[in-house]
């Protein structure tokens, strides 16, 4: 990460994901309109095990960033399964199960057979 990440990319590496959070609040002041801020806070909130809040900043990002689908649907289907809404998670998961090449194929296919 470059700045002005670069403070957060440390917190983060230490695993401190309120920390990085505080810091990322922060600096939305300053970039209101940034999609790897967006994109921080929503793995942060994931970390943290706030599903439900995660999801808000996911979903706001495959619009502007279609390139980041493949991760924007494994931490969607995280964030579902934190909120506890399996039913919604188990499709996403198929979904990147069955896409060859999918660089979450292995992992979805695991919590299908988790979800079982």
């Amino acid at each position: 990460f470059k700045p002005p990440f670069s403070q957060t990319a440390q917190l983060l590496s230490k695993r401190d994901f309120m920390g990085a959070f505080v810091r990322l609040e922060q600096q939305e002041r300053k970039l209101p309109e940034n999609d790897t801020l967006r994109f921080l806070k929503g793995y942060c909130l994931l970390e943290m095990g706030e599903g439900g809040d995660a999801l808000r900043y996911f979903d706001q990002l495959e619009v502007n960033q279609p390139n980041w689908k493949p991760q924007l649907q494994w931490y969607r289907g995280l964030g579902l399964l934190l909120t506890g809404d399996v039913k919604k998670a188990r499709p996403l998961f198929r979904e990147m199960a069955a896409t060859p090449g999918h660089p979450f194929r292995q992992q979805s296919q695991k919590a299908l057979e988790l979800l079982k």
